[in-house]
């Protein structure tokens, strides 16, 4: 009820200004431009705060943990808050918000949004020397190249060696800063080009507006926008940074031939609109308020969160009286600094598996870690018994890599893998190895039914790719990306795991087997607790490339030439057609061809063609060489079963008559 009242006063004390006639001027200068328009405006804007959210996102993935709402809300009220307090005083929203929302402190807080603005300086300065009129070329490229050296250099030398922590009480202090600020500068992945697309929309969005107040074309409009930005950016300003704004784009429009009088005019209606949509957005995410992360009390904070006492014990999900069938398990598990989790997991292991009544044996594939798990694995692994065992890799060659380690290492005829972070529970791996065993099948799938991360960074975009990759491979499943799964030993050894296509694994499974024999089973989800997620938006872009390759390979591994053949001969068709349809233009109408479009493309056309046909038989050759010189087959078998004794050598004998039989027996 406060916040609506809130909203309300300050709904009427902005009609109560426009209301007054000395801001009439600045109505006027709106009252050409279409309501549609200002549409497209605002919702250019929207995105521009989009794009800020996934920036802090990516910076803080572990704490935002996929809440894409939660961070886009801070970014709202954050904003409005820097229009609204005067001298940049609105910054001290961002780690406020952050601690209050995600729990993150607030010295590592205050050090990445320090690491933005340094970010956002850089590349509005590159932009500014870019676009400023009337700027000599050897100044333009001096003062790009400064720009882009000092951001190259700034994160280096923050992260260089030094001894500031063991002097004096100031220095040791700004050791200590200098250390958090290392830490920010290398956070975040996509830091850079989450910055450069921000500032590229919203200055071409602000170019444009300013263009239509100006009645001028969007080439002069642009350098009065980057201007009042780089004004804008001074750490000292009024509120909302009016003056400061204006004066930046008054003064770039002036070398386009813009009258001062008219250049503050319009960067004063423009900087009024950003305001009022700022304050507007800002209020609406202020509204509706985000529930915090926050643990209710230290004693349950992460770092004394353990597998005992925050993860609970589940049922064995078994049938009454099942009995599991004879097998050997193996238990693989890729890890990256995960050293905070092993003990944990082993310990959740050995929990799920103390009444299992068949031999198991765990595999810890350490991926290169950084840090100190490959030394946790090697101890706990002296500490359970020969049960337990690692293998590292010399450095980190990603998980498909690493659980191709794993599974190479497995020595068990069932193969159950799983995540290293404890999002996995060991606890549904007897129910799933029972069904695999029991409704004999290849592959037993987890699905992650109800998933213990944010909707927008990690459930939805997971949902559509496993819609995507359910049809283009045509194994349906509802989560790909579960890495808790329970494979027959002897098909998941029949292929080999390259690139990134552990996200694949039922649809590479299919190559060997029916998607009849691959099931799925709802298993349980936890939160993270320990250590860093190492899944990030560009995954999906792999994803795409990693489909189409999964598409040619399933379709088209041992017949390549039909898939270029076919592209060969579409293109061939066309090209032909064009030729024909110009010869008969020359021939029968005398029509002159030689200048026309049309006969290039046609000749274009007939040369791909064969050129794609051509890569059709190298295709198929390579497909020859691959299959004979490997001893790899066509196809894969499932092995005859064993013939009895009284079955003899399993040929079957012709039946002789009785006088033969005699002769022969007395022979």
């Amino acid at each position: 009820m406060k916040r609506a009242i809130s909203i309300v006063v300050t709904l009427a004390l902005l009609a109560w200004l426009v209301s007054d006639s000395r801001w009439k001027m600045v109505g006027d200068a709106f009252a050409s431009i279409t309501p549609g328009a200002f549409a497209a405006v605002a919702l250019a804007l929207f995105v521009t705060y989009v794009l800020r959210a996934l920036r802090v996102c990516d910076e803080f993935r572990d704490e935002v943990n996929g809440r894409f709402g939660a961070t886009l809300r801070v970014i709202l009220i954050h904003n409005a808050m820097i229009n609204i307090v005067p001298f940049r005083g609105g910054e001290t929203a961002f780690p406020l918000l952050l601690r209050q929302v995600f729990g993150v402190s607030i010295v590592r807080a205050s050090a990445s949004l320090l690491w933005f603005r340094l970010q956002d300086a850089f590349v509005v300065g590159v932009l500014a020397c870019l676009v400023w009129p009337g700027l000599h070329p050897a100044l333009r490229a001096a003062g790009i190249a400064a720009l882009i050296a000092a951001a190259w250099y700034l994160p280096r030398w923050a992260r260089a060696p030094h001894n500031w922590t063991a002097g004096g009480r100031i220095v040791s202090k700004l050791g200590r800063l200098r250390d958090i600020f290392t830490e920010a500068t290398g956070r975040s992945r996509y830091g850079w080009w989450w910055t450069a697309a921000n500032w590229a929309l919203k200055l071409a969005v602000q170019g444009w507006l300013l263009a239509m107040l100006l009645g001028t074309s969007f080439q002069t409009a642009f350098p009065g926008a980057v201007g009042a930005e780089a004004a804008a950016i001074l750490p000292v300003q009024g509120i909302a940074g009016f003056g400061t704004y204006e004066a930046g784009a008054a003064a770039a429009l002036l070398y386009s031939g813009i009258a001062m009088k008219d250049g503050l005019q319009a960067a004063l209606a423009l900087h009024l609109f950003i305001f009022c949509s700022a304050v507007a957005t800002g209020a609406i995410a202020w509204l509706f308020p985000s529930k915090s992360t926050l643990p209710e009390s230290p004693a349950t904070g992460p770092k004394e969160m353990t597998a005992m006492n925050v993860l609970p014990i589940p049922d064995s999900g078994l049938p009454e009286g099942a009995v599991m069938p004879e097998h050997r398990l193996s238990i693989v598990i890729p890890m990256y600094n995960e050293a905070d989790n092993v003990e944990p997991l082993l310990s959740r292991i050995h929990q799920a598996m103390e009444g299992y009544s068949q031999p198991w044996e765990v595999v810890l594939v350490d991926d290169g870690s950084t840090d100190a798990t490959p030394n946790e694995i090697r101890r706990l692994a002296a500490a359970y018994g020969p049960h337990v065992h690692g293998v590292e890799l010399v450095r980190n060659y990603k998980q498909t890599a690493a659980m191709q380690a794993g599974l190479d290492a497995a020595r068990g005829d069932v193969i159950a893998t799983l995540d290293g972070d404890l999002q996995n529970d060991p606890f549904d791996i007897p129910r799933m190895v029972y069904r695999l065993l029991t409704e004999d099948l290849d592959l037993v799938a987890g699905w992650r039914k109800d998933r213990q991360e944010g909707f927008w960074m990690r459930r939805l975009p997971s949902r559509i790719a496993n819609r995507l990759i359910a049809r283009v491979t045509g194994v349906r499943l509802n989560d790909y990306g579960c890495s808790l799964k329970v494979f027959r030993g002897s098909v998941i050894r029949s292929v080999k795991l390259y690139g990134e296509m552990h996200r694949f694994i039922p649809a590479w499974l299919a190559t060997v087997t029916t998607p009849r024999r691959i099931a799925e089973e709802v298993v349980t989800h936890h939160a993270r607790i320990h250590g860093q997620s190492k899944y990030g938006i560009s995954r999906t872009f792999r994803v795409v490339l990693d489909l189409v390759f999964m598409f040619f390979f399933m379709r088209y591994r041992t017949r390549p030439g039909h898939f270029f053949g076919g592209i060969g001969i579409v293109l061939g068709a066309l090209g032909t057609l064009i030729l024909v349809y110009l010869f008969g233009l020359k021939v029968f109408l005398g029509q002159d061809i030689g200048t026309r479009p049309m006969l290039f493309t046609g000749f274009f056309l007939v040369i791909a063609a064969l050129q794609m046909v051509t890569s059709g038989v190298i295709a198929e050759m390579l497909s020859r060489v691959y299959l004979e010189a490997n001893g790899a087959l066509a196809y894969v078998a499932r092995p005859r079963p064993e013939l009895s004794a009284n079955e003899g050598d399993g040929w079957h004998l012709p039946s002789l008559p009785e006088a033969a039989r005699k002769s022969s027996r007395r022979k």
